[in-house]
């Protein structure tokens, strides 16, 4: 499902955003709901409301109609914390004004959830629309947690022994999360070889690139373990199995996002630090 909206961004960045925005609000209303489950109130408009401010990179790409650059992806990213900071922070305010002192918890859940959300999505749109081979970054930060997951199952199936956050995941082993790791790392080897056209890689420092995937590997791998770690403790918080049901088989839809929050925004710094080092370099 999720490919058939990510693959057509080769073409158009519109079938993706219409997923991360779908994304935006059923992750709203998963966490929300959560959070009833532990006696915390949210308000849910407001939460969505928040989530949604991440097509504001969007927003700005069709107003203004500069050239892509790395310095218009800095300034409307900025542009866009800086909207939302002050949608969350009165979002709290107002909340206090109307309930009183004792709404503090819920209206610091409601800010809270709209920056868990909105934070991550953001990144992801900044990727499509403002950014050179963005899309493939967008692919990798959407993948990463998927790759990693696959190769820590089935080395910590075979090999675990030793067990990592027992207190958050019981099942989770030492081993399990090395093979993530080293998973991921062969993984972003082989993605930077087959697309290197769409990233753009010179000709020299071959040596450089091939380090460059290696840590990306790396971070993206702990960054996803990361997300699942904090999914997993906020959800025995709440005494839950699953964020919801709409992926029959799967729980809810952040049961399969929780990591990607986290690498996305690694994506992200990966692909800026990318054009300075190799793109830059290459033109020199």
């Amino acid at each position: 499902i999720i490919a058939a909206f990510v693959i057509p961004g080769y073409w158009t960045i519109w079938p993706p955003i219409i997923l991360l925005a779908a994304v935006a609000v059923i992750a709203s209303c998963e966490i929300s709901s959560a959070m009833w489950h532990c006696l915390r109130r949210p308000c849910l408009s407001l939460v969505i409301g928040g989530s949604l401010f991440c097509l504001l990179p969007l927003a700005a790409r069709l107003i203004w109609q500069l050239e892509v650059s790395l310095l218009f992806a800095a300034a409307t990213f900025a542009f866009a914390l800086f909207c939302l900071l002050v949608f969350m922070s009165a979002s709290v305010i107002v909340r206090l004004l109307i309930d009183g002192p004792g709404s503090f918890p819920d209206a610091m859940a409601t800010g809270g959830s709209m920056l868990y959300i909105a934070f991550p999505l953001t990144c992801a749109v900044l990727l499509l629309t403002h950014l050179d081979g963005g899309w493939l970054w967008l692919i990798i930060g959407l993948s990463a947690p998927w790759v990693s997951d696959v190769f820590a199952y089935f080395t910590g199936s075979l090999f675990g022994r030793h067990l990592i956050v027992p207190a958050l995941s019981p099942k989770k082993t030492i081993e399990g999360s090395l093979g993530g790791i080293v998973g991921s790392m062969l993984s972003q080897m082989l993605i930077f070889h087959l697309f290197r056209d769409l990233l753009g890689r010179p000709a020299s420092r071959p040596a450089d690139y091939l380090v460059f995937a290696i840590l990306s590997g790396l971070l993206l791998s702990i960054a996803s373990q990361l997300g699942d770690w904090l999914a997993s403790g906020f959800k025995r918080y709440c005494c839950i199995k699953d964020f919801g049901d709409v992926l029959p088989g799967h729980g809810g839809l952040m049961d399969r996002f929780d990591s990607a929050f986290f690498t996305l925004p690694i994506s992200l710094g990966l692909a800026i630090l990318y054009q300075l080092m190799f793109q830059a370099g290459g033109a020199g």
